[in-house]
C-alpha cells in the first residue's frame, strides 16, 4: 500500500452507524416500519397477509369480513354456504364434470406413420371417423354426468347444512342452560343472604348457612360446566365456517310458531318431491344410467378409419395411396358392457324407488314428531300460565316464617330449576323436530352460482 492510498483511506468520510442498521433491517419490513411511523403500501400488504393468516384466510385472498357476534339460523346457514372449505371442494366436482363434457366432444387424433425399406419410402396419416353418432352420444352422456355432479353436490350441501342446523340448535340450548344455571346461582345467593339474616337474628342455626353455602358452591361448578359447554358448541359453529376462534351467540325463537306451519303432510310431500336433493340425485342417476346404456350401444358400432399415404419408389415413382379400414364386430360386440349398463340402469331405478319411499316416510314421520313435540311444549306453557304465584317467593316467605327447614328451602329452589330445565328439553325437542321437517321437505338454502 503506497502513501497516497493510505491518505485517501484516512480522508474517506465515515458512514453513519444508523444507516448500517437500516440496511440490515431492510429484509424485515415489519421491524423497520414498526419503528419508522406510518407503514407504506408494501408494509400494508405484509400486515394484511399476516392478518389474513391469523384469521384462517389464505394469503392473497380478499380481506376477511368481520363475522357477527350474534346471528340467526338463516344467517348462519348462509355463512356456511359461502365460507365452508368443504363445500368449495364439492363445487369443484362440477368443474371437473364440465371438463369431461369438453373432452367428450372432441374427435380422436389422427395417426401419422412413416416407413422405409430398400428402394421405397412411405409417409402416411390415418384418421378414425366416428360417424355413427358416437361423439354426439358421448357429449349427451357427459352433459348428464355434469347434471349428476350438480345433484350430488347439492346433496352434500344439504348434509353439511344439516350439521350446521344441529350445531345451531346445540348452541341455542347451551346458552339457555347456562342462563338457567346463572339464574339458579343468583337465587341461591339471595337465599343465602336470607339465611344469614335469620342466623344473625338467632332464628336459625349455623348449619343452615353452611348447608346453603355448600349448595351454592355446587351451583358454581355446574355453571362453570355449562359455560364450558356453550363455548365448545360455539366453537363447532366457528369450525363450520372456517373460523375456529369465532364463538357466536345463536339467536332465534324458543317457542313454537303461532300457527301450524306443517299441517298438510300431503302438500309437504309434494314439495319434497321437487326439492329434496337426495331425490333429485336419484332421478339424475337414472337418467345418467340411460345415457350410459345408449353410449355403450353406440360404442358397439365399428369406427371406420381413412388413411392417406405418399409412397416414393425408385422403380414405380411417386404415387398416393388411399385406404379405408373398419373393425369387423364378429366376436366382441360390447355384449359385456351393454349387459353391465342394463344392470346399472335397473339398479339406479331401484335406488330411486327406495329413495322416494325413504323420503316420503321421513316427511310423514318428521311432521308427526313435530306435532307431538309442539303440543307437549304448548301444554307445558299453558300449565305454567295456569299456576299462580312464584315458587321462589313462596319458599322465601315460608323459611322466614319458620314454616320450613333449610332442606325444604333448598328443595324448593332445586325444583324450580329442574322445572326450567324440563321446559328447555321440550323446547330443544321442538326445535330439532322443526329442523328435521325442514330437511325432510328440502326447505334449505342452495349453493350460490359460481
Amino acid at each position: 500500500m503506497n502513501k497516497r492510498d493510505h491518505l485517501s483511506r484516512r480522508r474517506a468520510p465515515r458512514r453513519p452507524r444508523g444507516l448500517w442498521w437500516v440496511c440490515a433491517l431492510a429484509g424485515a419490513p415489519g421491524l423497520v416500519w414498526a419503528q419508522a411511523g406510518p407503514a407504506p403500501e408494501a408494509s400494508r400488504v405484509v400486515l394484511a397477509t399476516v392478518a389474513s393468516a391469523q384469521a384462517g384466510q389464505p394469503s392473497g385472498a380478499a380481506p376477511a369480513v368481520a363475522l357477527p357476534a350474534a346471528l340467526t339460523l338463516e344467517e348462519f346457514l348462509q355463512l356456511v354456504l359461502t365460507r365452508s372449505p368443504d363445500l368449495d371442494a364439492e363445487r369443484l366436482n362440477i368443474e371437473a364434470a364440465r371438463g369431461d363434457t369438453l373432452a367428450a366432444g372432441t374427435w380422436p387424433n389422427p395417426v401419422l406413420s412413416a416407413s422405409r425399406k430398400p428402394g421405397e419410402k412411405e409417409l402416411g396419416i390415418e384418421q378414425p371417423l366416428p360417424i355413427f353418432g358416437q361423439v354426439t352420444q358421448r357429449k349427451a352422456t357427459a352433459r348428464q354426468a355434469e347434471r349428476q355432479a350438480e345433484a350430488d353436490t347439492a346433496e352434500q350441501v344439504a348434509k353439511r347444512l344439516g350439521e350446521a342446523g344441529d350445531a345451531f340448535v346445540d348452541a341455542q340450548m347451551a346458552e339457555q342452560r347456562e342462563r338457567v344455571w346463572a339464574q339458579a346461582q343468583q337465587q341461591m345467593r339471595e337465599a343465602l343472604r336470607i339465611v344469614q339474616g335469620q342466623i344473625t337474628a338467632g332464628a336459625r342455626s349455623r348449619y343452615d348457612g353452611e348447608r346453603m353455602a355448600l349448595k351454592l358452591s355446587q351451583l358454581d361448578v355446574s355453571l362453570s360446566r355449562a359455560r364450558a359447554e356453550r363455548l365448545t358448541v360455539a366453537g363447532r359453529m366457528g369450525t363450520l365456517v372456517a373460523a375456529p376462534t369465532w364463538q357466536p351467540r345463536a339467536l332465534g325463537p324458543l317457542h313454537p310458531p303461532p300457527d301450524d306451519l306443517y299441517a298438510d303432510a300431503a302438500a309437504l310431500w309434494a314439495q319434497a318431491r321437487e326439492r329434496v336433493p337426495a331425490l333429485q340425485a336419484a332421478g339424475s342417476a337414472v337418467e345418467l344410467a340411460n345415457q350410459q346404456l345408449a353410449l355403450q350401444r353406440k360404442e358397439a358400432l365399428p369406427t371406420p378409419s381413412v388413411s392417406l399415404a405418399r409412397v416414393r419408389n425408385r422403380q414405380e415413382g411417386h404415387y398416393n395411396q388411399v385406404g379405408v379400414s373398419i373393425e369387423l364386430p364378429l366376436f366382441d360386440r360390447k355384449q359385456g358392457e351393454i349387459a353391465r349398463a342394463k344392470a346399472e340402469l335397473q339398479q339406479a331405478r331401484y335406488r330411486r324407488t327406495a329413495a322416494e319411499v325413504e323420503a316420503e316416510a321421513q316427511v310423514l314421520q318428521s311432521v308427526q314428531q313435530y306435532r307431538l313435540r309442539r303440543d307437549a311444549l304448548l301444554a307445558f306453557e299453558q300449565h305454567e300460565r295456569d299456576q299462580h304465584g312464584n315458587l321462589a317467593t313462596m319458599a322465601d316467605d315460608a323459611y322466614r316464617l319458620g314454616q320450613g327447614s333449610i332442606l325444604d328451602y333448598i328443595d324448593s329452589l332445586e325444583t324450580l330449576r329442574e322445572r326450567q330445565m324440563d321446559k328447555l328439553e321440550l323446547v330443544e325437542d321442538m326445535l330439532r323436530a322443526q329442523w328435521t321437517v325442514r330437511q325432510a321437505i328440502g326447505q334449505l338454502p342452495v349453493l350460490p352460482p359460481q
